[in-house]
C-alpha cells in the first residue's frame, strides 16, 4: 500500500493555495485503491486546512469540496473601495482587513491592544474570537478513527519558548489548539490552553520537518509518498531528512511562486474573493505539474556487517584505486562500517 503523508505550511490567506492543491491531490488518492492518506502535518493555516481534510479523509473528493467551500464562502470577504481606481484591488483588500478585520477570523481590539498574558507586554491589535467560533462550527474536534489519518499540528509555547506538537494519536485535536497554532505574534494575543500560552506554529526556525518525526517508517513494508505544499518558503530540511532516513520515499514538493506583492501587501489581511480564487487556481495548476514528477530517496539499512561486505567486494573488484568509489558508495548507501 502507498501511504501518503501531507505536509501543509502556514501563510495566513495564502492557505487558499492549499485548497486548490488538495483538489488535485484528492483525485490522485482516488486513482488507486491501495493509495491512502495516512498522516497530515501542518502549522498555522496549514493546521486548519489539515484538520478539515482529516475530518473527511475517508472521502477525499468530499474533503476537497468542503475545503474549497470554506475558503470561497467563509474566508473570502468583500473589500471596501478606499481607492476606487483600476489596479488598486489588492491594496483595498489589505486596508479592509487591517481596518475592519474579518468577520469569520478576527476583529480589531478597540481597547486594551497590549497583551500581558505571557508576562511581558506584546502589541496585539486584533482578537481571534471569531476564528474560535468559526473553527468550532466548521471543524470542531478531531478524534482519530481506526483508519483515519494521523493529524499533527505545531504551536510555539511562549515561555519558555519551545515547539509543541499536538498529536491526534495521543489526544483529540480541538479548535482551541488550531487557534493557538494560528495566533500570529504581534497581531493576536497569545492563546491560552490549560494555563500555558501559545502562538503561531509557523514561527519556529526549523521548518516543518520535525512534524514528520514518527510519521514515516519503512518498517511496516509500505511505500511512503510525502507531499509538501509550501506557500512562501522552501522546506530545505526535507531533502536532508529523507537522505538520512532508512528506507525508500517519494517526495513531491508543490511550491507557490512568490511575487514582490507578497512582501509589499501583507497576505495576512488580503482575503478578497478575487485573490482567494486566484490562489485556488494556482494551487490546482501547480499541483498537476508537481505530481507528474517526484524525487525518490532510497538508502540501505545502516549495518556495519553489510558495509564491510560491500567494501571487501569492491576492493577485490577495483583494488587500491577504488578508494574514491568506496567513499561514494558509503555516502550514497549511508553504510557506516
Amino acid at each position: 500500500m502507498e501511504k501518503v503523508v501531507l505536509l501543509l505550511q502556514g501563510g495566513a490567506a495564502l492557505g487558499a493555495y492549499q485548497a486548490g492543491a488538495f483538489h488535485v491531490i484528492a483525485d490522485y488518492l482516488n486513482q488507486h485503491s491501495q493509495r491512502r492518506l495516512t498522516a497530515i502535518a501542518g502549522a498555522s493555516i496549514g493546521a486548519i486546512n489539515g484538520a478539515l481534510i482529516a475530518q473527511q479523509a475517508d472521502t477525499p473528493t468530499q474533503a476537497a469540496h468542503s475545503l474549497s467551500t470554506l475558503w470561497r464562502e467563509t474566508f473570502s470577504q468583500t473589500t471596501f473601495p478606499f481607492f476606487p481606481f483600476p489596479g488598486q484591488e489588492r491594496l483595498n483588500s489589505v486596508l479592509t482587513g487591517m481596518i475592519f478585520g474579518h468577520s469569520a477570523l478576527y476583529h480589531p481590539a478597540l481597547q486594551n491592544q497590549w497583551d500581558f498574558s505571557a508576562g511581558t507586554p506584546f502589541f496585539a491589535p486584533y482578537r481571534s474570537g471569531p476564528m474560535r467560533q468559526t473553527l468550532e462550527k466548521v471543524i470542531g474536534t478531531y478524534e482519530q478513527r481506526p483508519k483515519g489519518p494521523r493529524l499533527r499540528i505545531r504551536t510555539v509555547q511562549s515561555c519558555p519558548p519551545r515547539a509543541v506538537i499536538f498529536d491526534s494519536e495521543k489526544e483529540a485535536i480541538t479548535s482551541e489548539m488550531l487557534v493557538a497554532s494560528a495566533s500570529i505574534p504581534m497581531a493576536f494575543p497569545f492563546h491560552r490552553i490549560g494555563g500555558q500560552t501559545y502562538w503561531d506554529g509557523e514561527f519556529w526556525p526549523t521548518g516543518l520537518t520535525d512534524l514528520l518525526d514518527g510519521l514515516i517508517s519503512n518498517d511496516d513494508g509500505h511505500d511512503y509518498h510525502i507531499i509538501s505544499v509550501e506557500l512562501y518558503r522552501p522546506e530545505h530540511g526535507l531533502d536532508r531528512l529523507l537522505q538520512h532516513s532508512p528506507g525508500s520515499f517519494r517526495l513531491t514538493r508543490i511550491r507557490r511562486s512568490l511575487s514582490h506583492l507578497d512582501y509589499l501587501l501583507c497576505p495576512v489581511f488580503d482575503w478578497s474573493s478575487e485573490r482567494i480564487e486566484a490562489l485556488i487556481d494556482a494551487g490546482i495548476t501547480d499541483t498537476k505539474a508537481a505530481l507528474k514528477k517526484h524525487r525518490l530517496y532510497w538508502s540501505a539499512p545502516r549495518s556495519p556487517t553489510v558495509g564491510k561486505t560491500i567494501r571487501r567486494w569492491l576492493r577485490k573488484q577495483f583494488k587500491a584505486p577504488a578508494r574514491g568509489a568506496l567513499n561514494v558508495c558509503a555516502y550514497v548507501y549511508h553504510i557506516h562500517a
